[in-house]
């Protein structure tokens, strides 16, 4: 196989999935234009609302297609509707930032009484024994 394209392997008849050597936070980097192209339904608003050119914003589109297997946005008349595929894909994009931003939480209140703190203060020999020996 050559090694300057991506192995795409079929986990399913309708999912496909790439390995392409790529670290996972740079595919994980296409996640807010994804969201931002389902919701628009195009390219120039998708790129308004992220900040970005029109063009940058369709060649996101072109790696999220590699990386999806699916054209996500069609040509419709004079605009671009979204494919089965990318209406499928919608409700779990509206309820990943929810997750996402509740999954570093922490599972229970923190109790502040039951914490433990260690002070360490870094000086020189003569501040040390002039000021640490009446602390000790």
């Amino acid at each position: 196989m050559n090694s300057a394209q991506p192995a795409v392997a079929a986990a399913s008849p309708s999912v496909k999935t790439i390995s392409s050597g790529r670290k996972p936070n740079r595919l994980m980097n296409l996640l807010p234009a994804l969201d931002a192209l389902l919701r628009a339904g195009s390219v120039a608003g998708a790129a308004a609302e992220l900040n970005v050119s029109p063009s940058a914003m369709s060649r996101t589109l072109g790696r999220l297609r590699r990386v999806v297997g699916d054209p996500l946005l069609v040509p419709s008349g004079r605009g671009l509707t979204l494919t089965s595929r990318a209406h499928e894909m919608q409700p779990r994009m509206q309820a990943a930032p929810t997750g996402a931003v509740a999954a570093p939480r922490p599972p229970r209140e923190v109790e502040l009484a039951s914490l433990q703190r260690e002070f360490r203060i870094r000086t020189n020999d003569g501040v040390a024994m002039s000021l640490g020996a009446p602390l000790l």
